[in-house]
């Protein structure tokens, strides 16, 4: 499902929750199309949604439940902009870039750098720290497996 040739799909969590179009380049699909994980400023997504700043989220068809994650682990917003999204074929596993500084304890400054989200242990892990060396991480993609 990631080389779908759609450029626009219409996306809502749930029941009450606002449709929006997403753009191919900001959304992946899990190959079971179970789990859509996207990018988005929109901040109608999540109650609390207030950095102004874009943020990753994974909506689960099967529920109809939809969840940031550009959070830290005791759930607070990302202090910056997330983006460059990439899901396992399975969904468990999404990958993206951050400049925010408080999704890990070993970022350190402001540039951006690739983080991992697991779904089955809800946890997200800082995968690169280019930038102590002055670098940047521009995107990354996750393997079907999920490595």
């Amino acid at each position: 499902m990631k080389d779908q040739k759609m450029t626009n799909w219409r996306v809502s969590g749930g029941k009450g929750e606002p449709f929006f179009q997403a753009e191919r380049d900001t959304m992946q699909v899990s190959n079971n199309v179970r789990y859509f994980a996207f990018t988005t400023e929109m901040v109608a997504i999540v109650p609390g949604d207030t950095n102004l700043s874009s943020d990753i989220f994974i909506l689960d068809t099967s529920t109809r439940t939809t969840k940031r994650i550009s959070v830290d682990k005791n759930g607070v917003q990302g202090n910056n902009t997330s983006s460059e999204v990439s899901i396992s074929a399975d969904g468990k596993y999404v990958v993206f870039t951050s400049r925010a500084t408080n999704l890990a304890q070993t970022d350190i400054n402001a540039l951006s750098d690739i983080f991992l989200y697991s779904q089955t242990s809800n946890n997200i892990k800082q995968i690169t720290n280019l930038s102590k060396k002055g670098f940047e991480a521009i995107s990354g993609e996750i393997t079907d497996n999920g490595s």
